[in-house]
């Protein structure tokens, strides 16, 4: 039988996940340093080539969010393993970038999906993740006329 304190941790867990999509899209970099232990790893060699320590990543997104209109990142599928003071996620992921175009009345719109592995640890502060894998499944990009894009 579950306990309650691994319902716990297992939900911990998934927040965190879903914290990092939100924290992307949000630019939300105080979120963003609190879902990472102080020496996590994040390896995204096989998606854009890079690792790195998530303060490389965050300032890879906010120089990439110059042109960004809009920015949408879905985690879902989101599977836990629990072993004590250590887990490991699987999850799915869509993101969609819309940015300016060189092209007048145009957008681009990024789509690129894939898969995260994560591990994390249990701190005094919570879930950390301790690293961070991500594999592209595939990605499309093209242009959009501005008309079809609606933003709040």
């Amino acid at each position: 039988m579950v306990s309650l304190v691994e319902l716990q941790d297992h939900i911990e867990v998934e927040q965190v996940v879903k914290r990092v999509a939100y924290a992307i899209d949000h630019l939300d970099w105080k979120l963003w340093e609190d879902l990472f232990a102080h020496d996590a790893e994040l390896d995204f060699s096989n998606l854009s080539g890079n690792r790195g320590s998530p303060e490389f990543f965050q300032e890879r997104i906010t120089n990439n969010s110059k042109t960004r209109i809009g920015c949408q990142h879905l985690t879902n599928n989101i599977i836990v393993t629990l072993a004590g003071e250590t887990a490991t996620t699987h999850s799915e992921f869509s993101i969609f970038n819309v940015k300016r175009s060189a092209q007048p009345g145009q957008l681009l719109l990024e789509s690129m999906h894939g898969q995260y592995k994560d591990t994390l640890v249990k701190t005094g502060e919570g879930w950390r993740i301790q690293r961070r894998e991500g594999y592209l499944t595939w990605k499309e990009s093209r242009e959009v006329s501005e008309e079809h894009v609606k933003f709040r």
